[in-house]
């Protein structure tokens, strides 16, 4: 019995709320400036009054005492159409009431529906408001169970006191930014209740907490299926939040969790991440900068997309750990830059994958600073920029994967060990036909590697050698056996900063390199034919023409007998 009294003065005190129009009550003397950018009147009165006028497209400040009270009507479908309207407020203040008297002065107690008419209805409203809050017993209603685009973005963006609760949110059909930015920056806020589900909208969370500093844990979400960028920046920078929601959906939508939880440093626990049918984007920079994250959530898809997980764990720099990536067949940029900056990340995932996409692996482990053991790399056949400067400065890397691909394509392994100042040992690159810049920069700074590998391809591609082995200054021998070097900067500046003395062993019938060059044949090298094992001259090729030397160097005179170098070939002299 008390029970259902108890629940009938409830929904008594709920139908006299919605009967209360917008009301904003001052708790300290003040004022309040109406900057009406509707194209419609906005009516007022001050502790039940004489009726005022706001006229469309005007302003008017009003000055009010403690205790006193301002209530709002109007006949506007919305109040974004250009520029907001704004009720700004210069001092401590209540708001209660129902927001629909803004839309209709006669009829606001039963609507429940905004519609296309009403899009961007009560965008910006209260932004910058600091000193606004709630009222502890009257309630601020937003009625309406079907919503309309942008109706409540930025409603309460700035408001960074006073706002340290929700409104209830009865709606059940989202739209395109409903909520966006809504509660963005309000530092007040500690703890938000589960949202209601709600058929989903493109963006319909998007940034609604941003930025709220304070808040520490948030309830659960809606069970339905995520729409495209439903959740995007949903929590970014909220730097005090320790509990982050389930997100249970197992099929995702494109880029729907995209930043998510960006800048959340004090997150140190992913929420469970079960979806098994991903979507363009659905991850992207999910956990962007949660520098307290010290364990990645398991990633059970074996089908991927397109940039599914890119930036997804950048600059979290207390992973330790990534999670298994069992995928076999890979999407463009699925991977690429998944762990970029995690600087205490020790162990990589296996990496299984033998089908691969353009840009898959793109920066994938870049500046992994305590990496030091790269995972197997299966793929025979590769795909434009697939290793592109994958670990690019993991410095304490010291041994390469094998490489066993002879099928090759543009920028394939492009800087793919560039700064590695620890890796001791290259892997074989047995390929023979090469691919524009597939190779270049792959060993640039490599201070600590003592031999390159040897390069078995006979013609070269356009800058396919290009700063290859920039600043490997242990590197004093290498191998090429290239004959064709004809292609545009292929070798430009391939053996810049190598050891200064060193053997160069060369194709025998290969006569077109550049000596004493950082794109040839470096000053102090001695070059060698691979098939003769004889020494060639150390001068440039335009000075050889005409000229006789014997095999130790030696400029030869007209009477010397045998063996003999002339223009870059041996020459038996009888």
């Amino acid at each position: 019995m008390f029970a259902l009294l108890g629940l009938a003065t409830q929904m008594h005190a709920q139908d006299d709320m919605l009967s209360t129009p917008l009301t904003i009550e001052a708790v300290v003397n003040g004022n309040i400036t109406i900057d009406n950018k509707a194209n419609g009147d906005i009516f007022y009165r001050i502790d039940n009054g004489d009726e005022n006028t706001v006229a469309g497209k005007s302003k008017q400040t009003i000055n009010l005492s403690s205790g006193q009270k301002i209530q709002f009507w109007g006949n506007n479908p919305r109040y974004y159409i250009k520029d907001y309207t704004n009720l700004k407020i210069k001092s401590q203040c209540y708001v209660y009431g129902n927001i629909m008297s803004l839309l209709s002065k006669d009829n606001f107690a039963t609507m429940k529906t905004l519609t296309a008419e009403n899009d961007s209805a009560f965008a910006r409203l209260f932004q910058g408001n600091e000193e606004m809050m709630f009222h502890p017993s009257k309630k601020f209603l937003l009625p309406a169970t079907t919503l309309s685009k942008g109706c409540y973005l930025g409603l309460f963006d700035k408001c960074k006191k006073g706002i340290k609760e929700l409104p209830e949110l009865p709606a059940t059909k989202l739209a395109y930014l409903c909520y966006s930015k809504m509660f963005k920056d309000c530092d007040a806020l500690v703890e938000i209740p589960s949202l209601p589900d709600a058929e989903m909208a493109d963006g319909c969370y998007e940034e609604m907490f941003y930025g709220c500093d304070a808040l520490v844990k948030a309830g659960s979400l809606p069970k339905s299926k995520p729409a495209r960028l439903c959740y995007l920046g949903m929590f970014s920078n909220c730097k005090n939040l320790t509990v982050a929601p389930a997100l249970p959906a197992m099929a995702l939508a494109d880029s729907c969790y995209m930043s998510m939880f960006s800048g959340c440093t004090s997150l140190t626990k992913a929420p469970e991440l079960p979806a098994t049918e991903l979507a363009k984007g659905c991850y992207a920079m999910m956990f962007i900068n949660c520098k307290g994250l010290t364990e990645a959530p398991v990633l059970p898809a074996t089908k991927l997309a397109l940039l599914c997980y890119y930036k997804m764990f950048l600059n979290c720099t207390s992973l330790t750990k990534a999670p298994e990536l069992p995928a076999t067949v890979l999407e463009g940029g699925c991977y690429e830059n998944m762990f970029d900056g995690c600087i205490s990340l020790i162990q990589a995932p296996e990496l299984s994958a033998t089908e691969l996409a353009s840009g898959c692996y793109f920066w994938m482990f870049q500046n992994c600073t305590a990496l030091k053991v790269a995972p197997a790399l299966p793929a025979t056949t590769l795909a434009s920029h697939c290793y592109t400067q994958m670990f690019y400065g993991c410095t304490s890397l010291v041994e390469a994967p094998d490489l066993p691909a002879m099928t090759l394509f543009d920028r394939c392994y492009d800087g793919m060990f560039a700064g590695c100042s620890s890796l001791i040992k290259a892997p074989v690159l047995p390929a023979l036909k090469l691919e524009s810049g597939c190779y270049s920069g792959m060993f640039s700074g490599c201070s600590s590697l003592t031999k390159a590998p040897e390069l078995p391809a006979p013609k070269l591609e356009s800058e396919c050698y290009r700063i290859m082995f920039y600043n490997c200054s242990l590197i004093n021998e290498l191998t090429c056996l290239a004959t064709d070097i004809s292609a545009e900067s292929c070798t430009s500046q391939w053996l810049f900063g190598v050891a200064e003395t060193g053997t160069f062993h060369k194709a025998e019938t290969m006569n077109d390199w550049v000596l004493n060059s950082d794109s040839g044949i470096p000053t102090g090298w001695t070059s060698v034919n691979v098939d003769t094992g004889v020494n060639d001259v150390k001068v440039d090729k335009k000075q050889l023409d005409g000229w006789t030397y014997t095999l130790g160097g030696q400029r030869a005179t007209d009477s010397y007998k045998g063996v003999v170098i002339k223009d870059g070939h041996k020459v038996v002299v009888p």
